[in-house]
């Protein structure tokens, strides 16, 4: 029979945003490994080394895109800030 006493020790694992957070966890670490065993199951040759060099091209400009996005958001704030300081009006 469950007690309450063991209830309450077994509440976090009906929250959801556990398993939410285990899940992703999981998803961070498995995803490039099937990345790999997807590279990997293509054709030799050709089909193979597009296919690689399409993914860190990818890659690449994924990460290009998303440091210009937050350097723009920064730059936006920044002048935001600067406008309410021009104003005089209190926070």
């Amino acid at each position: 029979m469950i007690t309450v006493a063991r209830l309450a020790i077994l509440w976090p694992l009906f929250e959801s945003w556990l398993w939410i957070t285990i899940c992703g966890c999981i998803l961070v670490l498995l995803a490039p490994f099937a990345f790999l065993f997807a590279l990997l199951g293509l054709p030799e040759g050709l089909p193979r080394l597009i296919a690689g060099i399409s993914i860190i091209i990818g890659s690449g400009i994924a990460g290009g895109v998303k440091e210009w996005y937050l350097h723009k958001s920064k730059e936006e704030k920044k002048k935001w800030y600067a406008g309410k300081e021009k104003s005089g009006r209190p926070s």
